[in-house]
């Protein structure tokens, strides 16, 4: 008998927390972390499709233009927004191996993470 079963990835295989990365933004641009959590939340569901990356939105939504606070900004987005629960990878990884199992893996995360998260996946 073949079972089926869908994971959520954010909050669930991996942990998503935005906070570092607003304050990130609010202290690279002098400007409130709501501000900066409003003006990251008009382009979220943009980003969550694939039409836009973070690297568009900072350079568009938020004008910057400074190589040097693009990158410490795309370092956190790409290093501590996403993080790994071990213990759920590790289950997940116990799971699929499972032939009669079929998994899902369904979110809302936008392109850039999905890459990453599937290539951790991948390499588990």
């Amino acid at each position: 008998m073949i079972c089926y079963v869908a994971l959520d990835i954010g909050n669930v295989l991996c942990r998503v927390d935005f906070r570092k990365f607003t304050f990130a933004i609010s202290k690279h641009l002098n400007i409130s972390t709501w501000e900066a959590g409003h003006r990251m939340n008009l382009s979220q569901k943009f980003r969550d499709v694939g039409l836009l990356t973070m690297t568009e939105v900072l350079e568009s939504e938020f004008n910057i233009k400074s190589s040097i606070i693009l990158d410490d900004l795309l370092n956190i987005w790409n290093n501590e927004v996403v993080t790994f629960d071990n213990n759920m990878l590790d289950f997940f990884t116990f799971i699929s191996s499972d032939n009669d199992l079929n998994i899902a893996l369904l979110s809302n995360v936008g392109t850039d993470h999905a890459e990453m998260i599937d290539k951790y996946i991948n390499k588990r």
